[in-house]
């Protein structure tokens, strides 16, 4: 394997936003040597949870959650393991973000029950179950990369057994004969670079909210206004003190 790549990783995380921060994080943590990877410059990493309102959703009770993710998700039928996992894990964000982020979380209606914010945390109220449904927050502001920088903090504490390299886009999943992903091509400085990765590429790259050919595709929507472009403008331009543009939604 080493005389066909230039640098070899036990995991190699493509998506340095909060996915691939945890990723890499518990990947460090369970003792590989991790390289973490993002096509962002330096100072602009973070992805959408840098740049996101810093709340996490979470639920009071597993049986009310599951009643309002199935009224969420109708018509869709999902395999019942996976509902399952994901409803048992907003019921436990609250001790999570108390055991892995080392905060005592607080619940948008205990910060500001009568906002607009908070308001939206439950996109339908008329839907059975829906009062159990609540976002999470590191301390009590929005939109200042709060919880982003935690995160942050966490691969940067584990320097000794996490690479991070931005300006360093993904070109291309390499595989075996066989189908299995083996390492993943990487432009850096200029060059490719082949990285092999041990244990497996994770992708933690986001979706498609701001690709206008795959919206079209997937969504079947000739046009579609996103709240991140916009609120990425503003944070830019907020975090570079300069004016902040109107965003018009």
């Amino acid at each position: 394997m080493a005389d066909q790549f230039d640098t070899i990783y036990d995991v190699v995380v493509l998506g340095f936003g909060g996915a691939g921060a945890t990723a890499a994080r518990f990947a460090a943590d369970a003792g590989k040597q991790v390289l973490l990877v993002d096509a962002a410059p330096y100072g602009e990493e973070g992805g959408n949870t840098r740049y996101a309102g810093q709340a996490a959703n979470f639920a009071r009770d597993y049986d009310q959650m599951m009643t309002y993710y199935n009224w969420l998700t109708y018509p869709m039928t999902l395999p019942e393991d996976v509902k399952a996992a994901y409803v048992h894990g907003l019921t436990q964000n609250k001790a999570y973000f108390e055991k892995y982020l080392g905060v005592k979380p607080m619940a948008s209606r205990e910060i500001a029950p009568n906002s607009p914010l908070t308001a939206r945390v439950v996109e339908y109220p008329e839907f059975p179950g829906h009062d159990t449904n609540d976002a999470l927050s590191v301390h009590k502001g929005h939109f200042d990369a709060a919880l982003w920088k935690i995160l942050r903090q966490k691969v940067v504490d584990r320097a000794d057994r996490i690479d991070v390299w931005l300006d360093s886009p993904a070109k291309k999943l390499l595989q075996a004969a066989d189908g299995t992903v083996v390492g993943v091509t990487i432009l850096r400085n200029g060059e490719l670079v082949q990285v092999a990765a041990r244990h497996g590429v994770v992708l933690t790259m986001g979706g498609f909210e701001n690709n206008q050919d795959m919206i079209q595709t997937y969504l079947a929507r000739q046009t579609f206004r996103q709240w991140g472009p916009c609120t990425i403008a503003v944070m830019g331009s907020a975090w570079r003190n300069g004016p902040v543009p109107k965003c018009g939604i």
